[in-house]
């Protein structure tokens, strides 16, 4: 049995889903579930042709689907894998009878400081970028449009049957009604109206003042030698000793400085080992890009296990929800739901792959709630055991799907290859530096000595 088999068996989409939501499939970085992902996307275009998922209208992506902080916008070109990915996009965009949205995440565009005011000049300057890579490709991937990009997207069907999407660029934009209207080519009778925000969920960060401005720098690196060789660090291992060192918390608190030292000169080796392999000769701009990279990334990451649900709960209760009040928006959102914490929420402890029923409502006591609002997370594709999406069905009924996978091998993971144009530049650079003819014949000689040498010791 293949792998695509295999995944076939290992979750399935509710005939009845209207709208899927994911985040977090972080596209360019490594430990994700990319080819879990495409497999994901084409049960989703296979459904809708086969008339199966005749009922779903629209998949919502909720940021860092790209991850444009861990690589170029060229990589999405140059590898096949990602390269699959946007063909799969551009096909689900294409159809009449469907909606690609997506609210984009802090991997993507810069949220330093106020990111309302800046949001619409970050998105034009992701989807101009995206879109001039577009051409140097001459490909032809129409959804990178500014029409189905956007900060929020509000799920609601109102006083009509037919469930509506808005999109909007900032809360100023939610409280005066000023989004993109998008009618849901269904039917979806309910007798109670329902009003759902959907984001990426940096807004409800408590560390965004800081960490903010780790991920600008990070998006504002352009040396694509440095993202391919910070990726392999980070993500290829940092990530994976982390994982495994949360059990020795005491041990780093012991010994922190020791191995602050250790990690700085791990880093220095890996960086070497790259260079040796690849050949790949970093400037010292690059050089020190690359450091203060790694060590911006270690400094971020390490609030993510301060993060809890119930810290994003006070978030929207205490800011977001009242900075929109006095905006003057006076509806309640029956849930909110979002991504960023690669935490898929709510869990069940028995049972990680059965499908949650989340309606009604009211039997969820357990659930993260403010008023009338219920909070959700829809969990990620990188760096998680186990991906997940949400589906809500024709119905209303909201459910979170887990996909059971296996993680691959850290060596695995490490050794992903370069992207072809990155090797055929080390490529060029090697052709177009020859020694000199005396050199030449100097390590000539020394290479027929060394197997002489080799063949007499045999």
């Amino acid at each position: 049995m293949d792998s695509r088999e295999e995944n076939e068996e290992l979750y399935k989409i509710d005939e009845n889903a209207m709208v899927l939501l994911a985040s977090d499939v972080h596209i360019g970085a490594l430990r994700t579930n990319i080819s879990l992902f495409n497999d994901f996307l084409t049960k989703i275009i296979g459904g809708l042709e086969n008339n199966y998922l005749k009922n779903l209208k629209a998949l919502i992506i909720l940021g860092d689907c790209f991850d444009i902080i861990m690589d170029t916008y060229e990589d999405f070109y140059e590898n096949s894998l990602y390269n699959d990915t946007l063909n799969k996009l551009n096909t689900l965009y294409k159809r009449d009878d469907f909606k690609l949205i997506f609210a984009l995440g802090n991997h993507e565009v810069s949220v330093k400081d106020d990111y309302d005011k800046n949001f619409f000049i970050e998105k034009s300057s992701f989807l101009t970028e995206f879109n001039r890579v577009n051409k140097i490709f001459k490909e032809d991937y129409t959804f990178l449009t500014k029409q189905n990009f956007s900060q929020y997207v509000i799920l609601k069907n109102g006083n009509s049957s037919a469930p509506e999407l808005f999109l909007y660029d900032t809360k100023q934009q939610i409280a005066e009604d000023r989004g993109r209207q998008i009618q849901l080519d269904i039917e979806a009778p309910t007798t109670q109206n329902y009003n759902i925000l959907l984001t990426h969920g940096f807004q409800f960060d408590s560390n965004l003042g800081f960490f903010s401005k780790v991920w600008d720098f990070a998006l504002r690196v352009r040396s694509k030698k440095v993202k391919e060789i910070a990726d392999a660090i980070w993500n290829g291992f940092f990530k994976v000793i982390y994982s495994e060192g949360k059990r020795l918390k005491n041990y780093f608190k012991i010994w922190g400085d020791k191995l602050k030292k250790r990690a700085k000169r791990i880093l220095d080796e890996t960086t070497n080992n790259y260079d040796n392999k690849y050949n790949l000769k970093i400037t010292k701009l690059e050089k020190t890009q690359l450091d203060e990279l790694i060590e911006k990334m270690y400094k971020s990451d390490k609030h993510r296990e301060d993060i809890k649900e119930n810290s994003f709960n006070k978030q929207v209760r205490t800011k977001f929800l009242p900075e929109l009040s006095n905006l003057g928006y006076t509806e309640n959102f029956n849930y909110i739901i979002y991504g960023h914490t690669h935490r898929r929420w709510p869990r069940r402890w028995s049972s990680p792959f059965i499908k949650r029923r989340l309606k009604p409502i009211h039997q969820q006591t357990s659930l993260f709630k403010i008023k009338d609002t219920y909070l959700f997370n829809t969990g990620a594709w990188q760096h998680v055991n186990y991906p997940s999406f949400i589906q809500v069905d024709s119905d209303w009924n909201i459910s979170l799907v887990d996909i059971k996978t296996t993680v691959r091998k850290a060596e695995d993971i490490i050794d992903k290859p370069l992207s072809q144009r990155l090797v055929q530049n080390i490529t060029r650079q090697q052709q177009s530096f020859q020694p000199p003819q005396g050199i030449q014949k100097k390590q000539a000689q020394q290479k027929q000595q060394e197997s002489d040498d080799i063949f007499l010791n045999q």
